[in-house]
């Protein structure tokens, strides 16, 4: 069974291909604020990088966000399209949870909670939490400034440096770093297989976009 996976939710838009939970194929590239997506290229090379057609293809997996308002959703739109035309049944992973599951990979998992940070604005970052059970809250904005008063001193954060860097420029040595890097379809690919025999949703309307920031048209309306 292949897996097509799509993350645009970061600057980092990747494609994925996975059979029987083998990633196969992987296609990268990153892409400015604003800057048009290249999706269908990059989908159609991921698909004949690993060797597979369309019938082959038996789910589709996106990166439902939150993160780029424009990424989300043309990746979702276009996933949409290809499960309506296909008859394939989807699933979505939220970015929290995507980049938390690369960064715990071979690493010895925290005895606690651990919290995930992702970049939104200048000012802002999403925040979620991760139980020891692995299961991950719904994100929320968070601004920098009062960061600490979300998250307990000495927690373990799971974040890119962008985030880190900017957490201990407001509140230094508040909390411990988990190195983790933007979502990615590989890790999406391997989730979404895994995970196919519970699905409860077959068609596009599986893949819900996690918007929690308004939009820049929202904002300056």
């Amino acid at each position: 069974m292949a897996t097509l996976a799509l993350s645009c939710s970061s600057p980092l838009q990747t494609v994925a291909v996975a059979v029987d939970g083998v990633v196969v194929a992987r296609l990268a590239r990153r892409f400015a604020r604003r800057e048009p997506r290249r999706l269908l290229v990059d989908i159609e090379a991921a698909l004949v990088q690993a060797g597979v057609g369309w019938s082959d293809v038996a789910l589709l997996a996106a990166d439902v966000g939150p993160g780029s308002f424009t990424g989300i959703r043309a990746g979702l739109a276009t996933l949409r399209a290809l499960a309506y035309v296909h008859d394939l049944p989807c699933v979505g992973v939220p970015a929290t949870r995507l980049v938390c599951e690369a960064a715990l990979q071979g690493a010895n998992a925290p005895a606690t909670a651990v919290w995930i940070a992702l970049p939104s604005r200048s000012t802002t970052c999403f925040l979620a939490r991760r139980d020891v059970d692995g299961v991950v809250h719904p994100a929320r904005e968070q601004p920098y400034v009062t960061f600490s008063d979300m998250v307990p001193a000495d927690a373990v954060v799971c974040a890119i440096e962008s985030v880190r860097d900017a957490v201990e420029r407001v509140a230094p040595g508040h909390v411990r770093w988990l190195e983790a890097a933007e979502p990615n379809a590989e890790t999406l690919a391997v989730l979404a297989a895994s995970a196919s025999d519970r699905l409860t949703s077959t068609g596009w309307a599986a893949l819900v976009p996690h918007y929690i920031a308004a939009s820049d048209a929202e904002r300056n309306t």
